[in-house]
Parts: structure tokens; C-alpha cells; sequence
């Protein structure tokens, strides 16, 4: 019995000397962990330092960055407001140098007419007045000059071309005048300077023209059967008039007012 009691106080002892160790060992631990944790709470608050650094940083650069584009839009801007006012400028005196030239080139024809008619004057003995003088090619008819094509165009085609020729779509405003032009436009279709855009017909020089069933072909003009918004006129072969679709490739009698 003592010596089982002994036994039981020494296992109390040993017992006792564990959980003390024990204790040790985890105040240890802890000790431990707070370092580390510390350390550890220390270099996040350096990172976090760092980072918040860089990204000041990088706001500076982007805001830098954005001023400069913006002083480069407005600098860029600038020279395209002035880039269109050269422009315009340009424009502006293009469009005087072109009607100058245009100009230039009108008294020239002119010039030459003046010239040819002095010519033939001479070699016909002729004492008519030099207004009654035509361009070579052209015919004579009162106070006019009447030219008609070789080539086939729709009508705005020939119209621009007897404006480039200084003159007009003939204007056929007599019997008589009617009768001088069919003689040379036959047996060929012939643009005239007549059309009709729904409000009536009407010169190319804007006189407005009345039907007069005499001049046109039987049946003509039928506007309503062909159904666009714009017909034109042309000398028939016989010399009477017809209407047609303006996109039809004619010939064309171009016609010049002589002054006087």
C-alpha cells in the first residue's frame, strides 16, 4: 500500500510537470505568432503604403496626360478652323479666276466672230452689219445663229453643250423659224429648248409657251402617258414636234442671239 500510494503522488507530479510544459509551450507559441503576425501586419501596411504611392503616381501621369490631349485637341482644332478658312478662301478665288476666264473666253469668241465676219465681208464685198455674221458652221436666220449636231445626246447633255458653245437649245417662236430649222434637222430627231415640268411648258430662256396644235405631231403633246416629271421637245423628221422622255439620245439645234 505505501508504495502504491507513492506511485499515485509521483504520477500527480509528472502530471503536474506536463500541463506546466504545456502552458509554456503554448505561451510560447503565442509569443511567436504575435511576432510573426506583427511582422507580418508591418510589411502589409509598407505594401499598402507603396501601392497607394504608385497609384497617386499614376494619377498624376494620367491627369498630365489627359491636359496634354486636350491642349493638342485644341491646338488641332485650331489649325482645322483655319484649314477651312483657306479653303474657303481658296474656293472664293478659284470661282473669280473662273469667271474671269470665262469672261476672257466669251469676249475671245466674240473677238473671232468679229473677225470671220470682217473676212467674209471683204471677200464677198459684203456692207451688212457685222451683227448679222455667224460663226463659221452656223446658219443665219433673222437675229439668230442655228447650229445643229452630228452627235446623239439626252437633252440636259445637249443643253450644256450649246451653253458651252456660248449659246442655247434653239427657241422656236415662228412658223417661219420653224420651217428654216426642220430643213436642217431633217430626217433626224432634234432637241429644241422646250420643256415640260408638270406646271406647263416652258423655254429654256424661261418664256412660258402655249400649245399650238399646229406645231406638234397628231396626238402630241400626251405629258400624262408617259408619266415623269419632266418631257422634253424634239423636231419630229417631218419638222413637227413630239415629246418624249428627256433620257432619249437625240441630235440638237443649238441656237445663238445675235446682238444688234
Amino acid at each position: 500500500m505505501p508504495v502504491t500510494k507513492g506511485l499515485s503522488a509521483l504520477q500527480r507530479v509528472c502530471s503536474s510537470g506536463r500541463l506546466a510544459l504545456a502552458l509554456l509551450v503554448f505561451i510560447g507559441l503565442i509569443g511567436v505568432l504575435t511576432v510573426v503576425f506583427g511582422i507580418t501586419g508591418h510589411r502589409a501596411g509598407s505594401d499598402l503604403k507603396r501601392m497607394e504611392a504608385a497609384l497617386q503616381r499614376v494619377n498624376r501621369s494620367v491627369s498630365t496626360e489627359t491636359a496634354a490631349l486636350r491642349q493638342k485637341e485644341t491646338e488641332d482644332l485650331k489649325k482645322l478652323v483655319k484649314l477651312d478658312q483657306a479653303v474657303k478662301h481658296l474656293t472664293e478665288a478659284m470661282d473669280k479666276v473662273k469667271t474671269e476666264v470665262q469672261g476672257k473666253i466669251v469676249t475671245l469668241r466674240n473677238t473671232l466672230r468679229t473677225v470671220n465676219c470682217d473676212v467674209q465681208d471683204i471677200k464677198h464685198n459684203r456692207t451688212a452689219s457685222k451683227a448679222a455674221c455667224c460663226p463659221a458652221g452656223w446658219d443665219s436666220f433673222s437675229r439668230s445663229c442655228y447650229w445643229v449636231s452630228k452627235a446623239e445626246k439626252p437633252w440636259e447633255e445637249a443643253k450644256v453643250d450649246c451653253e458651252d458653245r456660248d449659246a442655247h437649245l434653239a427657241t422656236i417662236t415662228s412658223y417661219l423659224e420653224q420651217q428654216f430649222v426642220a430643213q436642217r434637222t431633217k430626217p433626224r430627231y432634234a432637241w429644241i429648248g422646250l420643256t415640260n415640268t408638270g406646271a406647263g411648258w416652258q423655254w429654256v430662256d424661261g418664256a412660258s409657251y402655249t400649245v399650238r396644235r399646229i406645231d406638234w405631231k397628231p396626238g402630241q403633246p400626251y405629258s400624262h402617258r408617259l408619266g415623269e416629271q419632266r418631257t422634253c421637245a424634239h423636231l419630229h423628221r417631218d419638222g413637227l414636234w413630239n415629246e418624249e422622255h428627256c433620257s432619249r439620245r437625240y441630235n440638237w439645234v443649238c441656237e445663238i442671239d445675235l446682238k444688234g
